[in-house]
């Protein structure tokens, strides 16, 4: 007798019913929990991206305004005859007579005031013999404006006439309430004019204690203002402005400070250069949304923030500015130097202070864009969204942020009522497992019965037994069935593959898409395009000399290299005819800058028909033609049908490449009114047209003188 089981079928039924109730209960859960998770992450990367998207336009659109303001400010004719007036002024005061009591006074501000100031942010200890400029004019200056000065330091610039009886307090008595104003106006922190020849700071605003001194060889010649005076010298261009990064400045007591500046010109005569200081707190309301983080929807850890390619910020950090303690002990378990901590409180700023060495920022400065979840500077795991930053002279990147533990808050409670959820499931499936184990026996028990009685010699039974169970017959017969209409399937599978996996080869994914829904007729009308239109000179002279397979290598090899150079550039080949190729942009999918991508595609197929050249030892040349307009598209033909292009535009394309020279291109003026200022290109001969207005055309410069 076969040995029997100690479990019977009903325990064995209950126990899978109860292990597939139970793992479906614990797949879906973390099915949606995962889901769950994925849709918060898009979410909250959406938002990110958006935000800074926003963020990134306002501080690009800002820094150019502020270079379109310093470019206008030093074309200004009231800007023009102050730096004169300045420059001549300053110059007497060479001849002016210093007394010993000036001098004292001087170096008491510098020993009793600026020096103290100034060893609270830079180490070393500062010498007098360094800092106190040489010149009779600095020296006059700096007595009556800063050591004679009654307004405390960083109000200085209150004081509009010092009571003097020098032409230069008469000119600086006129023209520093405008200066101020300006200043006040748009939030620089200084404003500068510096002689062209001497590098001497001939007037600032703030009269801080680098007024009157010499950028050249003066104690200040190693600083950012000197830096960007000598980017003006050595490009003295009109309008054209220079700006240097972040770096401390000694002046401002070691403040992050980066500068704009630009030449002054007299007529054609360049008499000096305005320089400003950059508006830190400007940056930092377009960074911080006023400080009001919540409002952009970054919650309690979100942040945006500017870093330079020394990957530190060039913003203030959200946490500085509402936590200042928080923010320290959040530091103090990272490899933040404590100085920095201490520089960061003091100037209550992580400009320059906040190494920001996370996989975003390091992506970010190397020109990437993207989004990651990783660690952020404060060592906390965050979501964040990157992207460089188109700015002039400045390799900036910004960063938005927000922390993991925040964004999956809600996901955590979600958690919690699934747990509960679960739990009250888990019993329902043992009460539901339970009953369905006793209806499912039921049957079989009398199955089993009668098979008993086969078993016993009843010959009225009749039961048909091959696997030697009920449960193996039924198996059979269903796998039976099953493989049937699996085979099937897969058969229909493959054909409906074949069948698409033909369309797409040549058809658009659009017009497959329609066909597959039952349309008769697929035609449409594009607005924009640009075809291009060349041929390969010299091949049918060449096929004529080669095998037909050879001649078969020669174009496939061409028409291949051609095609990537298409894909690459967004362009889609539409047509080979013998030597002839046609290709479009703005077909399948709207581009708007389709004539130029089709323009850089046309240009890079000269090198590669060189390369073709010269790997077959040919001397093929390419004709092109190009133009933009208006197209019909659609599908011709009944049993052996194309995807046509027509109109127009496809014949303007055509006589262009007809009318062009071998290793020349001709476009049309509706190409040319797009990119010409993208491209160097000379007028050729109109295009006669019969019954038609001549047509405007265009070549390319360089494809001329390469010709020539």
């Amino acid at each position: 007798m076969a040995e029997h089981s100690q479990f019977s079928l009903r325990s064995k039924l209950l126990l899978i019913l109860l292990i597939l109730s139970l793992g479906s209960i614990a797949v879906l859960g973390y099915l949606g929990w995962q889901t769950s998770r994925d849709a918060i992450t898009e979410a909250v990367f959406q938002h990110l991206t958006s935000v800074r998207a926003s963020k990134a336009y306002h501080i690009e659109s800002y820094m150019h305004f502020l270079r379109d303001q310093v470019s206008s400010l030093g074309e200004d004719e009231m800007v023009i005859r102050a730096m004169v007036r300045f420059n001549k002024t300053f110059k007497n005061l060479e001849f002016e007579l210093v007394p010993k009591e000036w001098e004292d006074a001087i170096d008491e501000i510098y020993l009793e005031v600026f020096f103290p100031r100034l060893a609270k942010f830079k180490s070393g200890e500062p010498s007098l013999e360094f800092y106190k400029p040489e010149s009779t004019a600095a020296h006059y200056l700096q007595y009556w404006y800063i050591a004679n000065n009654e307004y405390e330091v960083g109000e200085k610039y209150e004081l509009q006439h010092p009571g003097d009886e020098s032409t230069y307090s008469e000119w600086h008595e006129h023209y520093h309430p405008m200066f101020l104003n300006f200043l006040q106006r748009f939030g620089y922190y200084d404003i500068f004019l510096i002689d062209f020849d001497s590098r001497n700071i001939v007037y600032t605003v703030q009269k801080e204690m680098d007024f009157a001194t010499d950028l050249a060889q003066g104690p200040h010649a190693n600083s950012g203002l000197a830096e960007v005076v000598e980017k003006v010298i050595d490009n003295p261009e009109f309008g054209a402005v220079q700006v240097v990064d972040f770096k401390p400045y000694t002046p401002s007591y070691e403040a992050p400070s980066a500068f704009l500046a630009t030449p002054i010109f007299n007529g054609p005569h360049i008499v000096g250069i305005l320089a400003v200081q950059l508006p830190v707190d400007e940056i930092n309301k377009i960074m911080t949304g006023n400080e009001n983080w919540k409002a952009d929807g970054l919650g309690r850890s979100g942040e945006t923030f500017l870093v330079g390619s020394d990957l530190r910020m060039r913003s203030t950090s959200r946490f500085l500015l509402e936590d200042p303690e928080g923010y320290d002990q959040a530091l103090s378990s990272t490899q933040t130097p404590p100085e920095a901590i201490e520089a960061m409180k003091a100037f209550k700023t992580t400009i320059l202070l906040q190494k920001v060495d996370t996989e975003a920022s390091r992506q970010a400065i190397e020109g990437h864009a993207g989004t990651l979840m990783g660690q952020s500077y404060r060592g906390s795991q965050v979501l964040s969204v990157f992207a460089p930053l188109r700015i002039k002279g400045l390799a900036w990147a910004i960063i938005t942020e927000k922390d993991i533990a925040e964004v999956y808050q809600s996901l955590r409670t979600q958690q919690k009522k699934f747990l509960t959820a679960g739990v009250i499931l888990v019993m329902l499936v043992m009460f539901i497992a339970i009953w369905l184990a006793n209806r499912f026996v039921q049957p079989l028990s009398s199955l089993i019965a009668s098979a008993k009685q086969v078993e016993a010699g009843d010959p009225d039974v009749v039961v048909e037994v091959k696997s030697g169970d009920e449960f193996g017959q039924l198996a059979e017969t269903l796998n039976g069935i099953v493989a049937g209409v699996r085979h099937q399937a897969e058969l229909i599978d493959q054909k409906d593959y074949e069948n698409r996996m033909l369309l797409e080869n040549i058809l658009p994914p659009g017009p497959v898409e329609r066909l597959k829904r039952g349309d008769e007729q697929v035609a449409d009308r594009i607005r924009q395009v640009t075809v291009l239109c060349a041929s390969v000179d010299g091949f049918t002279e060449l096929a004529d000399q080669l095998q037909p397979s050879e001649a078969v290598n020669l174009l496939n090899a061409l028409w291949s290299v051609f095609d990537e150079a298409a894909e690459a550039h967004g362009v889609e080949p539409h047509q080979t005819m013998g030597e002839r190729y046609v290709a479009v942009c703005g077909l399948s999918g709207m581009y708007l800058d389709h004539a130029k991508r089709t323009l850089d595609f046309a240009l890079q197929l000269f090198p590669l028909l060189q390369q073709v050249n010269a790997e077959y030892e040919a001397d093929l040349h390419l004709r092109m033609g190009m133009h933009s307009g208006s197209a019909g598209v659609g599908i011709v033909g009944v049993k052996r049908f194309k995807y046509d292009l027509w109109g127009d535009t496809v014949n303007v394309a055509l006589d262009l490449h007809a009318d062009a020279e071998p290793d020349a291109m001709l476009l049309s003026g509706s190409v040319y009114e797009q990119i010409h200022h993208a491209y160097d290109f000379v007028a050729r001969p109109p295009l006669e047209r019969k019954g038609k207005t001549p047509l405007e055309v265009w070549g390319l410069r360089e494809l001329a003188a390469s010709r020539t």
